[in-house]
């Protein structure tokens, strides 16, 4: 009996400290923040400056701070297509994260090219990228989704070419019945999540503009992925419409 007491207080306090982590998870914006946030919304370069210049560093402020849909100043930049905002930004040192994702998403050429710089600039060998150091529970786009594949989906030509100059690779993925570690392992883990990986490597290998850019022979190319996606679609009949070539 208890035991069945201590236990239920055990419990009772785990509830309790999950619960305060959640609590202490949330941030409550500054007046400073939130002018911020809405001066970098506005396009208000500044206004935007003028922040910077009197409360970087302060504890009234967080260049890094995010508005209620979980977006920092420099997605908002990217996503209004304000180049010189993003420049400032990346001069004052934001976090970039996913933020070449979220460029190549938008279809914004000029910061791909931009974050790409300053990606080869501040890049420290051995180390994760930008896009793959970042918190994947605040990030729009899952850990498989790399800068490539994201290009590929959009089927943009002129990034395509940006990542395939500066040495962008798309390896063939895994047949379905690989027993490899990696493989095992990711299928152990989260077997749909491993599932949607295969899936979103073989639509951006369909790219129409990735096959043209980065096949000999583009013709052969189509042909093969196409047998090998009519293979898929009977191996993997639950993801029958996804593999369905069009």
């Amino acid at each position: 009996m208890g035991s069945n007491t201590e236990s239920d207080a055990e419990k009772a306090l785990g509830s309790r400290l999950d619960y305060d982590l959640m609590m202490a998870e949330e941030y409550i914006l500054s007046d400073v923040e939130k002018n911020f946030i809405l001066s970098c919304e506005r396009g208000d370069l500044p206004g935007v400056k003028k922040i910077l210049e009197e409360y970087q560093g302060t504890d009234k402020f967080n260049i890094n701070c995010t508005d209620p849909m979980n977006r920092s100043a420099l997605i908002s930049a990217i996503e209004n297509e304000n180049f010189d905002l993003m420049v400032i930004l990346l001069e004052h040192n934001i976090e970039v994260g996913d933020a070449l994702l979220h460029a190549i998403s938008e279809e914004y050429v000029e910061a791909v090219e931009e974050l790409l710089q300053w990606e080869e600039t501040n890049h420290k060998e051995g180390q994760p990228y930008s896009w793959e150091a970042v918190d994947r529970s605040k990030s729009t786009f899952t850990v498989d989704i790399t800068p490539l594949i994201l290009a590929a989906h959009r089927n943009n030509y002129e990034i395509l070419k940006i990542l395939l100059d500066r040495g962008a690779t798309l390896p063939m993925p895994h047949d379905v019945k690989c027993g490899c570690d990696e493989c095992v392992t990711s299928q152990m883990t989260d077997s749909l999540r491993h599932s949607q990986s295969r899936i979103n490597a073989y639509r951006a290998l369909s790219a129409s503009s990735l096959i043209a850019l980065s096949s000999r022979d583009p013709v052969l190319t189509a042909f093969q992925l196409s047998w090998e996606l009519k293979r898929l679609q009977a191996m993997e009949s639950e993801f029958r419409a996804e593999y369905t070539v069009r």
